[in-house]
């Protein structure tokens, strides 16, 4: 995936907020991480189709009910996810 426009970002990193919120994605940044190239899916994130021999980045984690879960993600909403997965903390002045 490529960035596009600045609004189309907004919206992939205001989709990945929601997704953590709703446990469709990790809400930390503390999933295992699997990178590779041999599965053909759609991206969890921007649901555009991630072609067999492209590189993914594959998250595992475990929800709050205990069942693993799995999120296949292009490596740029890979990156933008792990910018929404750090916690939030006031700058030092």
């Amino acid at each position: 995936m490529h960035r596009k426009s600045n609004s189309d970002e907004d919206l992939l990193f205001n989709r990945a907020r929601d997704f953590r919120a709703a446990g469709l994605l990790p809400r930390n940044s503390y999933a295992e991480l699997e990178q590779g190239n041999n599965l053909a899916a759609d991206c969890r994130l921007c649901g555009q189709a991630i072609a067999e021999n492209s590189p993914h980045a594959l998250l595992r984690w475990t929800d709050g009910a205990g069942e693993t879960r799995t999120a296949i993600l292009h490596p740029y909403c890979h990156g933008v996810w792990l910018v929404t997965a750090r916690s939030r903390r006031p700058m030092a002045e």
